[in-house]
């Protein structure tokens, strides 16, 4: 089983993307899809490739998100607090 964060959560998403700022052309960004993972999973990897990769110049600032959500009545709800919406930076390259 998952341990989540978020006592309320059944399970989360969570996304990986990059973000690249070159002052002469102008910022792109670059994300991965999103993974769902159940709190039941019993998965203990996965892989987040943003997509096209970023192989251009500029700065490059790699970010990832996590989102919480909640099953009711067999239906998915984001948990919209910005206490469970986490996004922090990974790397600036």
């Amino acid at each position: 089983m998952l341990p989540l964060i978020v006592p309320a959560a059944t399970g989360m998403q969570i996304c990986f993307g990059v973000l690249r700022v070159d002052f002469d052309v102008g910022t792109s960004k670059f994300t991965s899809a999103i993974i769902s993972i159940d709190a039941n999973s019993s998965s203990t990897s996965f892989t987040l490739t943003p997509h096209p990769l970023p192989t251009v110049d500029g700065v490059r600032i790699a970010v990832l998100q996590v989102r919480y959500y909640q099953e009711v009545n067999g239906e998915m709800f984001l948990l919209n607090e910005l206490k469970e919406q986490e996004v922090e930076v990974v790397g600036v390259y």
